[in-house]
């Protein structure tokens, strides 16, 4: 895979340079392929062969899968390749024969083309099982212009093995020689044809700079990919970035491109706008190209195959002219099975100054009914001009479709169509939708009318309709599937897309009610002082992330615990229910990222006690009086993203001014202390003055000389106790719920630094060991820097305040104090014990309750407490992830295999004081055997 090359930046597979290869032999053979590679640049011959592409398609006799070989290049040419190219299709089905398939591609090349492709089945020398074109081939090439050879196959570029000296794979033939091609883009090894296709599209869409912009910049330039590497690199990130099938990359990784990733392709400089008087025509008319302009275009062509692209700017070439233009007309006998009918129609004119004038070509007789392309190519020395549209035959033409949802009022889809006939509105006698919804499944038919106000432009012969009546959209449905049926005054009936397609209109889901945030700085569920009301509430995010607005009553109930076990939404009986709050419609907001969002706020009568609570939110519970087929009010999509929980601490303090209060904050990292009469105000109750200690991360010092000190870093404090982030500094406010913002008395407060951490900075720099005298008077040094600041808000500055370190009797030592973690409710890593990751003897093991708790992310210790005993005995070894951990007097042996972290927030990365956990006890044989895992075990207090 030459791209891990280049995939130098990161972790992805995202190449993040241009990389080709030379593949030779010889000293001889790489002259003669360096000189091929800068004569294609330095005397480029223009002409119609820059104008042209080669398509060919294996079959598909043995293996119906193998449909998608032609199915793709038609989408290809319908969708993504411009119409102004003449796209020659060689298809191994309709040729049958596998020899003249043969010479037709020999042909083909030997005529010229920009590029060509194959996909279908291939060896390393051959492709598909019929050899319809071999290395052999190749050598006997005699094309004056040379392609840059797609080949979406397997083999064909497997380099890496050749059979003897002399051989070569398919692709580095190509390269050798004077003839061949430019540059070859193969893998080198087993490929699928289905992601095949779905590359192809990113590498025409960078080949061309159709559908949307280029996924590589390189040296500022955000055009069109010039280079080949550069067009091969783009489709790669394009690809590699959207696909959701992993498997796929190493497949797209493996596409080696041959040939010098500089090559500039030789594809036309400039577009010709090219618009038709008219593009329903019938055998009386004449393809009438109107008098236009060739220039340059600027920005991705985004928009309908063969229309003009919009959101694009044109500059006219005035210094273009040329005699050498050609017009083409390719009638619908050219697209159909039958290789023996194709009609092509040619004229010739000029360009003077950036401008062509009228062109007519005639229709012939012989003109199958159905749609066509007109085209238009123009060079000159040095440059070569392209563009196309197209236009169809005795066929009415759905020339534009509005499909237009309305969410917010009646719940519809409205369709509008601009449909083109070469008699005009009279040659249509009706057009009616038929359509299902993806509820119900059943079809129905809808009349379309004369638009009474046309939405847009209308071509010569066109005629704007509407529905009849709109359609419903389903409400459990998610898309609207339609047909339009277009009977002609003939009485001809014609289906679009199809007899067998029918077009897709995604529909937004119903509401879909989560409790959740619509802004990143605000947790979904909190617990908060109003101070206006002077009370506390418990606070629930509500958003509707669905496609639809909620227009209904919603009740929100908040509760101690889950109210829920069952999970059915359903109230339960014995829920600890704290209270809960109605929403009506009129309550939600628009969104900023949600479709809408609501708070809902309970004022509690009085506040949660001091100590821990899992607070659990459950948005629209389902009323079991009610029989229906909705759960709850809303009719959702999904109901498990309706309740959520938080657990959190309450730190809340009862000041009561006659005597003395030492509040501290939960990570015991900060004291406050007030003597008594501290405060000029009377409790409201006779608990006293309501005191909060928080903690929050500090303002980052706007003065250069201050840092933050280091502290206890807390791992529990992680896991949603105060908030989520890794915290090296903490600022802490002690607030009483009271008007009075004076004290009458000062406060004593203390902070507690880490010392090791401070230890660890002296050493970093200093250089100096702790074996080093030196190293204690430096640690001495720094600390004494070490003083609390308070947050002066009125001048956005850190305000010192007057401090000093606590050392021992003897004063030359720190005072240092135990410290314990708070009590941690939850693990920060959320992988899971499996079973498979613990063996037992059943003869040796003891039945018990079995704890791992692990010292850091990788190395854990076990506990054990036996079955009846309460005792909790540590066993002698501890463990590593990834690492066998085996116990043989235990019978017991553990694997814990090390999860990454994935991208969208899945943690795996386990922190001091997570635990795993399992149970063994006896069967009805009295043979031990693993019972339980994973169950929760609070209230651990573990010293730090």
């Amino acid at each position: 895979m030459d791209q891990r090359f280049v995939n130098i930046s990161g972790e992805d597979a995202l190449p993040d340079m241009l990389i080709g290869r030379l593949s030779v032999q010889t000293p001889e053979e790489l002259v003669t392929m360096v000189e091929k590679i800068i004569n294609y640049e330095k005397n480029l011959k223009t002409g119609l062969w820059q104008g042209t592409l080669i398509q060919v398609a294996d079959d598909h006799t043995d293996n119906p899968s193998d449909g998608v070989f032609e199915a793709s290049r038609n989408e290809l040419i319908q969708e993504v390749i411009p119409v102004g190219y003449d796209t020659r299709q060689i298809y191994l089905r309709k040729i049958k024969s596998p020899e003249r398939t043969r010479a037709q591609i020999r042909a083909a090349i030997n005529r010229g083309a920009l590029a060509i492709e194959y996909t279908g089945h291939g060896g390393i020398q051959t492709w598909a099982d019929e050899a319809i074109f071999h290395s052999e081939d190749v050598v006997g090439l005699r094309n004056r212009y040379l392609p840059f050879v797609i080949t979406t196959t397997c083999l064909n570029g497997q380099f890496d093995k050749p059979q003897q000296v002399g051989n070569f794979c398919l692709s580095e033939q190509f390269l050798l020689g004077k003839y061949g091609a430019i540059a070859a883009l193969s893998a080198t090894r087993l490929t699928y044809g289905t992601a095949n296709a779905e590359f192809d599209k990113d590498l025409f869409e960078s080949l061309f700079g159709v559908g949307r912009e280029p996924k590589l910049v390189i040296n500022g330039e955000d055009g069109l990919p010039s280079t080949v590497g550069h067009i091969v690199a783009d489709a790669k990130i394009s690809f590699i970035s959207r696909i959701r099938n992993t498997q796929w990359i190493p497949g797209a990784e493996q596409y080696t491109l041959f040939g010098d990733p500089a090559s500039h392709l030789a594809r036309p400089e400039l577009d010709i706008k090219v618009e038709l008087e008219r593009i329903a025509l019938n055998k009386a008319h004449d393809i009438v190209i109107k008098a236009n302009e060739v220039g340059t275009t600027e920005g991705p062509k985004i928009g309908v195959p063969g229309r003009e692209p919009v959101g694009v700017n044109f500059t006219i070439a005035s210094d273009f002219s040329t005699e050498s233009l050609s017009a083409f007309a390719t009638f619908a006998n050219h697209f159909d099975d039958n290789v023996n009918n194709d009609l092509v129609q040619r004229t010739g004119g000029r360009v003077w100054k950036g401008e062509y004038g009228t062109i007519r070509i005639d229709v012939p007789n012989s003109a199958l009914p159905g749609g066509g392309v007109a085209r238009v190519f123009a060079y000159d020395d040095t440059r070569a001009a392209i563009g196309g549209t197209r236009f169809w035959i005795d066929t009415p033409v759905v020339h534009d479709i509005r499909e237009t949802l309305d969410i917010k009022v009646t719940d519809t889809l409205s369709i509008s169509v601009l449909v083109v006939d070469d008699k005009g509105p009279a040659g249509i006698r009706s057009i009616k939708v038929l359509w299902d919804d993806t509820a119900t499944f059943k079809d129905e038919i809808v009349q379309m009318i004369p638009a009474r106000v046309p939405l847009g432009d209308v071509p010569l012969g066109g005629q704007w309709y509407e529905l009849e009546r709109n359609i419903p959209l389903p409400q459990g449905g998610r898309q609207v599937r339609y047909r339009l049926l277009i009977t002609d005054s003939t009485g001809q009936e014609f289906a679009i897309p199809s007899k067998t397609e029918r077009n897709i209109v995604r529909v937004p889901e119903g509401p879909n009610i989560a409790i959740g945030t619509d802004e990143a700085d605000r947790a979904p569920i909190r617990y908060a002082f109003d101070e206006e009301k002077k009370g506390y509430q418990l606070i629930g995010e509500i958003v509707n992330i669905g496609g639809r607005p909620v227009r209904f009553d919603i009740e929100v109930v908040f509760a101690e615990g889950n109210p829920d076990v069952e999970g059915d939404s359903v109230i339960d009986e014995d829920a600890e229910i704290i209270g809960s709050v109605t929403i009506k419609p009129t309550d939600w907001v628009d969104g900023t990222y949600a479709l809408q969002r609501v708070t809902a706020t309970l004022d509690l009568d009085k506040p949660l006690v001091t100590g821990v609570h899992k607070i659990y939110v459950l948005a629209d519970p389902d009323d079991p009086g009610i029989e229906d087929e909705i759960t709850g009010n809303i009719q959702e999509s999904r109901q498990f993203d309706n309740k959520q929980h938080v657990s959190f601490i309450v730190n809340e303090f009862n000041y009561k001014p006659q005597g003395e209060l030492t509040a501290f904050s939960l990570d015991r990292v900060f004291d406050i202390h007030f003597p008594a009469n501290a405060l000029d105000a009377e409790p409201q109750n006779k608990a006293g003055i309501p005191l909060s200690v928080s903690s929050q991360l500090p303002t980052d010092p706007a003065q250069p000389d201050l840092q933050f000190a280091p502290i206890p870093r807390v791992a529990a404090l992680r896991r949603g106790l105060i908030r989520q982030g890794t915290e090296v500094a903490q600022y802490y406010e002690p607030a009483f719920r009271t008007g009075v913002t004076t004290l009458k008395k000062p406060a004593e407060l203390k902070l507690r630094f880490d010392v090791s951490a401070l230890g660890d900075t002296v050493r970093e720099e200093t250089l100096l060991q702790p074996n080093n005298p030196a190293f204690k008077t430096a640690l001495t040094e720094i600390a004494n820097q070490l003083a609390i600041y308070a947050w002066q808000a009125d001048f956005s500055a850190w305000r010192r305040l007057s401090s000093q370190i606590n050392y021992t009797s003897e004063g030359d030592d720190f005072l240092l104090e135990n410290y314990v973690t708070p009590t941690q409710m939850e693990n920060a890593s959320e992988q899971e014990l499996e079973a498979a990751a613990i063996t037992i003897n059943p003869n040796l093991t003891p039945a018990g309750t079995w704890v791992l708790l692990f010292l850091d992310a990788d190395e854990y210790e076990v506990f054990l407490k036996r079955k009846g005993e309460s005792i909790i005995q540590k066993l002698d070894k501890s463990g590593q992830l990834d690492n066998p951990f085996r116990e043989s007097g235990f019978g017991l042996a553990l694997r814990i295999p090390r999860k990454e972290s994935t991208p969208i927030g899945v943690n795996y990365t386990f922190e001091f004081a997570d635990i795993l956990a399992f149970e063994t006890d006896y069967d009805p044989e009295g043979d031990v055997i693993l019972t339980a895992r994973g169950m929760p075990i609070s209230a651990m207090v573990t010293p730090r």
